[in-house]
């Protein structure tokens, strides 16, 4: 089967690329980092992780819980458009479940056939 986990990736820089504070949802806080979208294929042992993403998650004011001089000292590099790094920008404002939709569609694509069992 293919299985859709959304892990917390703590951080401890405030000028990484993108860094935000996340919502981690088993200690109920908000933790400084960015959240780690995994599409994988599971056979009941093993976990072969077939494609990820990095998406944003923006706050109310979409500042991603930081503050102005915070989010102006992040580090921050200009991408050719043709380039794979400019394709994973793009990726970060895309909402998680579109994003996963995604990655089970180019799981089906690529030939993962994953059952389904009731």
């Amino acid at each position: 089967m293919l299985i859709i986990d959304d892990t917390l990736l703590c951080k401890t820089g405030k000028t990484i690329e993108h860094i935000g504070k996340v919502f981690d949802h088993c200690s109920r806080t908000y933790q400084l980092g960015m959240k780690a979208l995994v599409c994988g294929l599971w056979d009941g042992k093993s976990f072969i992780p077939t494609a990820f993403s990095v998406p944003n998650e923006p706050s109310k004011n979409r500042n991603r819980g930081m503050k102005n001089k915070e989010l102006a000292n992040q580090f921050y590099k200009e991408r050719d458009a043709d380039s794979p790094g400019f394709q994973r920008i793009k990726q970060l404002s895309t909402d998680k479940i579109s994003m996963a939709i995604q990655m089970v569609q180019d799981a089906i694509k690529t030939g993962f056939e994953p059952a389904y069992t009731p």
